[in-house]
């Protein structure tokens, strides 16, 4: 989840959408489907630096005058000061291999936390007041606003795929962090999940991802979308076990089934162009630091087909399009997808 991006949405089969990100880029609410809940959060604003450093010679206990800069610390240092200093759990995590691989890609490195479940009221409060709304599905966030990553344990998905399962949601919500310049919800969660797909494969050397699946399946939960939502192939790496909440509202009696979480199907996406275009792998990664890169990304999604950049950053950001935008880059690519919606005139 990106708080900068698109409003989050729960769907009964898709793993919670635990990979979902970003909140405030204006995009239209999502209306909820399976019984699940949205989340909006504050407008996102440029991270605030902290207070600078006490100068030296001068005594700890000093206080500056009412008038001074140092006088007041800003509200959003202090909400990240306490929310970093809320208890963090990262028992069985291997963060060291989550930081090394964003650091061999050049992602810009984040603060990240990781709290236990308890906490999601108390970040609630100190992020939008106490009445703010907040889901209980939420799985992570990078809060632009603050400069952080948070990110919830999950005890019983760790169960059931271990705690690289909560790795890979860091490196997902950590690659959202790496963000200069939006690209919409659909691609921007696109690449997150990209980037977590990759740490599957490359970091964790697990092509079949952590359901270990035997191949690249349909994903039926698509069906969550609508009747009319396309059934598209997805990479078995983006697959993880989940349980079955459809018939069994315990989860001690529930079964467990492999799913993927909406966002995989954006990262079903980028993976379709990266293959078709693999210089645009590096590219994308660019474009977090400069509008150069930026810029080349444009120009190589609209290399692949005239006008693909603009369709994917503004028709398919509500995670319902998610499917069609999928659709859309497989028929550009050359993937022989049926039934395309047809983009607005003059996207495509």
């Amino acid at each position: 989840m990106n708080e900068r991006g698109s409003n989050r949405q729960e769907t009964t089969n898709i793993a919670s959408n635990e990979f979902s990100g970003d909140l405030t880029r204006g995009l239209p609410p999502v209306p909820s489907v399976g019984g699940g809940s949205g989340e909006i959060t504050s407008p996102a604003v440029a991270p605030e630096s902290e207070p600078a450093e006490r100068p030296v010679g001068q005594p700890e206990s000093s206080e500056a005058p009412a008038d001074s800069p140092r006088s007041a610390v800003s509200p959003m240092v202090r909400i990240r000061r306490e929310i970093a200093s809320l208890p963090q759990n990262t028992e069985g995590l291997d963060l060291d291999r989550v930081a090394a691989f964003t650091g061999r890609l050049g992602l810009r490195e984040t603060l990240t936390v990781h709290l236990e479940k308890a906490l999601k009221g108390t970040v609630a409060q100190l992020l939008n007041g106490p009445d703010a709304p907040y889901s209980e599905n939420l799985a992570g966030a990078y809060v632009s606003k603050i400069d952080t990553c948070i990110v919830y344990r999950n005890q019983t998905y760790e169960a059931l795929n271990g705690p690289e399962y909560i790795d890979c949601l860091t490196v997902h919500e950590k690659a959202h962090g790496s963000l200069k310049s939006s690209m919409g919800g659909f691609l921007e969660e696109g690449f997150a999940d990209h980037i977590r797909g990759r740490y599957v494969v490359e970091e964790l050397g697990l092509p079949q991802g952590l359901a270990d699946m035997p191949t690249d399946m349909t994903d039926y939960s698509t069906n969550a979308f609508g009747k009319a939502s396309p059934k598209l192939l997805i990479p078995s790496c983006y697959f993880v076990r989940t349980l079955d909440h459809l018939d069994h509202k315990d989860s001690a009696a529930a079964s467990s089934f492999p799913s993927i979480a909406v966002t995989s199907i954006a990262g079903a996406a980028i993976d379709s162009l990266v293959e078709k275009d693999p210089a645009l792998g590096a590219a994308l990664i660019e474009a977090r630091r400069s509008e150069e890169g930026l810029q080349e990304v444009i120009d190589r999604i609209n290399a692949i087909h005239p006008g693909l950049y603009v369709a994917l950053r503004y028709d398919y950001n509500n995670y319902a399009d998610y499917p069609y935008g999928l659709q859309l880059v497989r028929a550009a690519v050359g993937k022989d997808e049926p039934k395309i919606r047809v983009p607005k005139p003059g996207h495509f």
